[in-house]
């Protein structure tokens, strides 16, 4: 499940490497007790990793850089999704009881929220997957360095699968088996992003892959690969 959300103001300003504001802003819809602490401090534990299982995408609208940063004209649009439907739902709350939130510097008003689910098929198919926000496939060597696996690497398939087997044991999914496979890509596109104090290698990239559905839901709620809940690997699909 996952929403669509729109904040207008005339000019919006932003640094170039906003995920981190967008995910203080997701953040701020949970109290710093309970389910907000647990998401927060703890999240999903997994036999070696935790997860939050949730995703956002890029900020969507027309912008200029100006200054070195991103100057938004009237509105800025993103997609926020997750496994869990309380998530979701305390989400939505939020922003449908506020007037106005603030992201950054910019006191921004709640628009429009939508809520999107993902339609059911049954059987494998083929479908288009493209990114709303970059993703990043890596692995961490005996050095402590980080080995980056770009979408026509053979590795970044296993990857992405072993990373999908993690989140379905951490979400306690005992019958999950990830049926995935890139048939085809399009394009893929290298970024570097900065999160926080660490930079990644990310790429937007466009495939095709063959899929089932429990698979694809997954992949839909919490992002392709690593590190969903910094607003990496979110997708968009074509049925």
């Amino acid at each position: 499940m996952r929403l669509k959300i729109r904040l207008t103001k005339d000019r919006i300003e932003l640094p170039v490497n906003y995920q981190a504001i967008v995910q203080g802003l997701i953040y701020s819809a949970f109290s710093k007790e309970g389910y907000g602490k647990f998401l927060h401090d703890e999240g999903y534990r997994g036999e070696k990793r935790k997860f939050k299982m949730f995703v956002f995408s890029n900020l969507f609208g027309k912008f200029r850089l100006e200054d070195k940063k991103l100057i938004y004209e009237n509105y800025v649009e993103f997609y926020i999704g997750s496994q869990s439907e309380r998530f979701v739902q305390q989400v939505y709350e939020f922003f449908i009881h506020q007037e106005c939130v603030k992201l950054g510097i910019n006191k921004l008003k709640v628009d429009t929220i939508q809520i999107e689910n993902l339609p059911y098929f049954s059987e494998k198919k083929n479908v288009w997957i493209q990114m709303l926000s970059p993703v990043t496939a890596y692995k961490v060597n005996e050095d402590g360095k980080f080995v980056y696996y770009k979408p026509t690497d053979p590795e970044f398939e296993e990857m992405c699968i072993q990373n999908l087997e993690e989140k379905a044991r951490a979400w306690n999914m005992k019958e999950f088996s990830a049926q995935l496979k890139i048939q085809e890509i399009e394009f893929e596109k290298k970024r570097i992003a900065h999160f926080k104090n660490t930079f990644y290698i990310t790429y937007m990239t466009k495939m095709k892959v063959l899929v089932d559905y429990p698979t694809l839901l997954l992949l839909w709620n919490t992002g392709m690969s690593s590190k969903g809940s910094a607003g990496f690997g979110m997708i968009r699909v074509s049925l």
